[in-house]
């Protein structure tokens, strides 16, 4: 086994971090992105989340699925049963 790069705890071989470390790479990164934005992008980037309502129960910031509509992650689960 090898180790965290970031804080030394055991993880396989084929990853460098940990998934603690990743993760918060990963959120510092989004961040640093997040920041580097005019106000403008920031309003699109909110708007187009807000904009996907699901199909069955309206809540917004519902993803598209393979059928191509938006549904929220409980709706599309209820949707496969």
């Amino acid at each position: 086994m090898a180790t965290c790069a970031k804080c030394g705890k055991p993880v396989k071989k084929q990853f460098m971090l940990c998934y603690d470390c990743y993760m918060t790479q990963e959120r510092e990164r989004l961040w640093r992105e997040h920041e580097q934005m005019t106000p403008e992008e920031r309003e699109d980037e909110r708007e187009a989340y807000y904009s996907r309502e699901c199909v069955m129960c309206g809540k917004e910031g519902a993803d598209y699925r393979k059928d191509g509509k938006p549904y929220c992650s409980q709706c599309w689960q209820i949707w496969n049963s």
